[in-house]
């Protein structure tokens, strides 16, 4: 009997050990935070860009278009600006740089005034729509400029850019009509009521990552998405900007040297052609 209740004590501890260590090792995984995906990542990054975006449509005591010279207002004085090549505003705008420290990467942008977009350089190639955006939102933000932010799913209804009506809806409203007038010239027939939901793309110029996203309704609204131009590795990015060197003239200088070209340069100037030369030949003889 004694035997029998040795072993069953025995049994009953062999059992309650491992359920100590099932149990020690369960609290543990409880305890252990699982690693956040690159998706966390670039949602933490975002999420608090947008915030305190959208916060200065109510934030009044501070101009964020402060920095937003008045001839981008004006189409058509803008246009002939900018038919000069490395005018001042460009300068200026590409002077007003942003450095961020991103979940995918560095980026350094700027706002191309001529392009009317965001170029940026980042090593990584392809890198989301929604990270570039995030980083304009700040670029906007700290050089008071938020008219040049374009994005009407970022947006406030009632607070939208101006600049979309005055640069991109007209041209829209031509690229939507082209697109009709090509559009009817062929017929697909009737849909098959099988076929599964079409598809289109859409993509952002200079290397963003073209991504599938479901076909909008027909009488949905095209929203504008802002433009980034992407401008190569970090390495290209030139921090110091080339000054024109001045042209020396040094007033009151003569030299025997000068003097001979002087000459020369009027000689060459009086030189008679062959036409004159062989009559003066002629005449003398």
């Amino acid at each position: 009997m004694l035997l029998f209740i040795t072993k069953i004590n025995s049994i009953i501890q062999y059992y309650f050990y491992f359920f100590y260590v099932y149990l020690a090792y369960y609290l543990v995984l409880l305890d252990t935070k699982i690693p956040p995906s690159i998706l966390d990542k670039d949602n933490e990054y975002t999420a608090p860009m947008k915030a305190k975006f959208l916060q200065t449509f109510t934030d009044t005591n501070i101009d964020y278009n402060e920095n937003v010279d008045a001839i981008f207002y004006d189409k058509k004085k803008l246009g002939e600006y900018m038919m000069e090549s490395n005018t001042e505003l460009e300068r200026i705008w590409k002077t007003r740089i942003l450095m961020e420290i991103t979940p995918r990467g560095n980026i350094v942008m700027f706002y191309d005034a001529f392009k009317m977009g965001f170029s940026y350089f980042c090593d990584q190639k392809t890198i989301s729509y929604d990270l570039l955006n995030a980083a304009a939102m700040k670029y906007v933000r700290l050089y008071r400029c938020r008219d040049f932010f374009i994005d009407e799913s970022i947006l406030p209804e009632d607070s939208t850019s101006p600049l979309i009506k005055i640069h991109f809806t007209e041209d829209a409203k031509k690229n939507k009509n082209q697109t009709t007038a090509f559009a009817h010239m062929k017929n697909y027939g009737k849909e098959n009521p099988n076929a599964k939901q079409s598809y289109q793309t859409r993509s952002t110029i200079y290397g963003i990552k073209t991504v599938a996203i479901p076909a909008k309704p027909a009488n949905t609204k095209e929203q504008l998405m802002n433009k980034f131009l992407y401008l190569g590795k970090l390495n290209n990015y030139k921090c110091l900007q080339s000054v024109p060197k001045k042209r020396k003239v040094l007033a009151n200088f003569t030299s025997p040297l000068l003097e001979s070209i002087i000459m020369d340069s009027g000689v060459q100037r009086e030189a008679l052609s062959y036409k004159d030369f062989k009559a003066a030949a002629i005449s003398k003889n």
